[in-house]
């Protein structure tokens, strides 16, 4: 449900769009000590805006982020969110 809900874009999730962007895709997600963890690829480019192009560098990695599930007005949220993992990241110019 979580996947259908946020992964919306051919299976990604931006976390920021334009010349400069970052997404996350590829995600499994797991209940795990109370917490929802969500693993995903992260995917971004970045740097600055300069005339309609991103100058700067390409960054992908696996990260692992989770949140304390948690209801409010009849709607579940995450509160408590943190990056667990982060993998060493691949660069590419």
């Amino acid at each position: 449900m979580l996947e259908q809900a946020l992964f919306k874009r051919d299976g990604k999730f931006d976390l920021q769009s334009g010349p400069c962007y970052a997404y996350l895709e590829n995600p499994s997600v797991e209940l795990s000590g109370g917490r929802i963890r969500l693993r995903a690829h992260l995917s971004s480019r970045v740097g600055v805006e300069f005339d309609q192009d991103c100058v700067g560098i390409g960054l992908a990695s696996w990260t692992v982020v989770s949140g304390a599930p948690v209801v409010r007005d009849g709607s579940v949220c995450i509160e408590d969110l943190q990056i667990d993992q982060i993998d060493t990241p691949r660069r590419w110019d």
